[in-house]
């Protein structure tokens, strides 16, 4: 959350809605951090793989991969594999995260497909994704080289699915903010 608030100026955001949202993401996070035992476990989870970065995306193919099988160790793949599957349920995809498939519920390419070329250039453009989820449908958009990317879901559990990967894939122009719309 902090990240986007570093941010938010080079999005156009005015001084008085940065702190609107300051106020509502630090509420939120002291929410979260309280008086919610799930996100606190969650919460740890990301914290634990928070030096996990690669420099290899590919948002292009109908599986969104961040990080090739070769850039960790056999150890930390088992470590990762088992934190993305304590983030359980993963519901639109699908991902491979250095070399992991994540099955999820849902296979969001095939809406995608469907999409992408029925929506206005996203070139440039800011994008409001609210239910992002894990931000599938965002990283989808970042080949078509947007402003900025913002999605705002409320569930703790997808927030923090959302957290860890762009954690690793390291994109400034995608968040996600745990709130209702």
């Amino acid at each position: 959350m902090k990240e986007f608030l570093k941010n938010a100026e080079n999005f156009y955001f005015k001084e008085n809605e940065i702190k609107y949202y300051t106020s509502l993401l630090e509420k939120r996070e002291h929410e979260l951090a309280l008086k919610d035992s799930k996100a606190r476990k969650l919460s740890g989870i990301i914290s634990h793989f928070s030096d996990l970065k690669t420099s290899f995306c590919d948002f292009s193919g109908s599986i969104v991969k961040i990080g090739e099988s070769s850039e960790i160790t056999e150890e930390e793949r088992n470590s990762l594999y088992s934190g993305l599957m304590e983030l359980w349920p993963w519901r639109k995809g699908p991902f491979e995260i250095f070399g992991i498939h994540v099955d999820t519920e849902w296979r969001s390419d095939l809406k995608w497909d469907r999409l992408k070329n029925e929506i206005s250039p996203l070139h440039r453009r800011h994008v409001l994704d609210i239910g992002s989820s894990s931000g599938y449908y965002m990283f989808r958009m970042l080949e078509h080289d947007p402003g900025l990317l913002l999605g705002i879901e409320p569930y703790p559990v997808f927030y923090y699915q959302f957290k860890l990967l762009n954690s690793i894939a390291g994109r400034d122009n995608i968040y996600t903010l745990p709130i209702r719309f």
